[in-house]
């Protein structure tokens, strides 16, 4: 295990070389780009990505106190930031941050199964963060007149017969016999 650890330390600096020089022309354009960005915009966008990881330990703390379990606020914002960034870097639709964040709380002693769990959490909590940015821009579109509101229902509707659906099916599974 040691040796595969300083064989890991040597191989993903490596890695991360390769990658950037395979893309260095869009690194270069980035750096170009950065230079001309304002830093008015740009202090107040760190900020709010630093809220975004104090809102995601906040999610991981809240179920973890419920289930007996406490961590420094440290611990939890840096686990939320490394499994979102890898959950950006290997795009997997987010199984990667998923075992990522099982492992790391695993490793400090939350059973497999409850760190499952939150993992679990944090994943619902990113959908129905997306969905809610879903829902208003197509309710921005059409109030603004972007969008004709006769369209509307066929925007709507793969995701309300889907809520119905799972609606449905966990009304069912409470009574065996019928499910």
């Amino acid at each position: 295990p040691r040796r595969l650890r300083w064989l890991a330390w040597l191989i993903a600096p490596g890695v991360v070389a390769f990658v950037a020089y395979t893309n260095r022309d869009d690194l270069a354009r980035a750096a170009d780009l950065m230079g001309h960005a304002s830093l008015a915009w740009m202090v107040p966008a760190v900020c709010a990505i630093g809220g975004v990881y104090l809102c995601r330990a906040a999610v991981y703390a809240t179920p973890l106190t419920t289930l007996g379990f406490t961590f420094t606020r440290s611990f939890l914002w840096s686990t939320a930031l490394v499994a979102t960034s890898v959950h950006q870097l290997v795009p997997t639709g987010g199984a990667s941050g998923y075992a990522f964040l099982t492992f790391a709380l695993h490793r400090r002693g939350v059973p497999g199964g409850q760190a499952s769990l939150i993992a679990l959490i944090d994943t619902l909590s990113y959908a129905v963060a997306v969905a809610t940015l879903v829902i208003a821009s197509l309710i921005y579109l059409a109030t603004g007149g972007v969008l004709d509101a006769r369209r509307l229902p066929l925007a709507f509707g793969p995701g309300l017969l889907a809520a119905a659906l799972a609606g449905w099916v966990y009304h069912v599974q409470g009574d065996q016999a019928r499910f």
